[in-house]
């Protein structure tokens, strides 16, 4: 963060300008009108369910920290329901359809409501992807059942909304929207850095 408040200091007074009008411009843009796109039907998730034997085991924070020892998070199961014992058919067999569906995703972190516009803005992207009612600035992306499909439209949505390229793989290095925006505003800066003083100029000129 210190790196990020330096870059922006050694900023020229027109790259300055620039940024503050960008920031705002994305804070005031609305959400275009006309009617949103359709939803994506298809929301393919890895739910584990576990019987645990112990009551050690019996809470899913124990459960993630034992699985992301060998797993990334992208491959983390997006749900879990802890069960007494799994349902059987009379032939011995897993009863898949009498599993019962898991509940909404939350976060074990307690929530901390955005602090900034940005964050307001991601977190509503983040809400909408993730089909939760609301996401906190520390809640991690794939403990609110994120995967590999919700990053690809995570990004393009952010893309469409702040006019930034970034990688997919600014999700996975960068899972809370505390670590994202961060990310965000480096590259916005990194952006500015590399206008001339004739480039920033004529984009003052544009603005206004």
């Amino acid at each position: 963060m210190n790196d990020l408040y330096t870059r922006i200091e050694k900023l020229s007074p027109e790259q300055r300008t620039i940024l503050v009008q960008k920031l705002n411009e994305l804070s005031a843009r609305s959400t275009p009108a006309g009617p949103e796109r359709p939803a994506v039907t298809v929301d393919k998730r890895l739910i584990a369910y576990v019987v645990c034997e112990t009551e050690a085991e019996n809470t899913v924070s124990h459960l993630r920290d034992m699985l992301r020892e060998t797993l990334p998070d992208h491959m983390m199961p997006t749900s879990f329901v802890l069960l007494d014992s799994l349902p059987l058919t009379p032939n011995g067999k897993v009863d898949r359809q009498a599993l019962p569906e898991p509940e909404q995703m939350s976060s074990d972190h307690e929530y901390v409501a955005p602090r900034s516009e940005t964050e307001e803005i991601l977190a509503e992207i983040w809400a909408k992807v993730l089909r939760v009612d609301v996401v906190g600035v520390f809640d991690h992306f794939f403990e609110l059942g994120g995967h590999s499909l919700l990053v690809t439209q995570t990004i393009a949505r952010v893309r469409e909304r702040f006019e930034i390229d970034l990688p997919l793989r600014t999700l996975f290095e960068a899972p809370t929207i505390a670590e994202f925006v961060v990310v965000l505003e480096q590259k916005l800066i990194a952006e500015l850095e590399a206008l001339s003083e004739e480039e920033a100029q004529q984009a003052l000129e544009e603005a206004d």
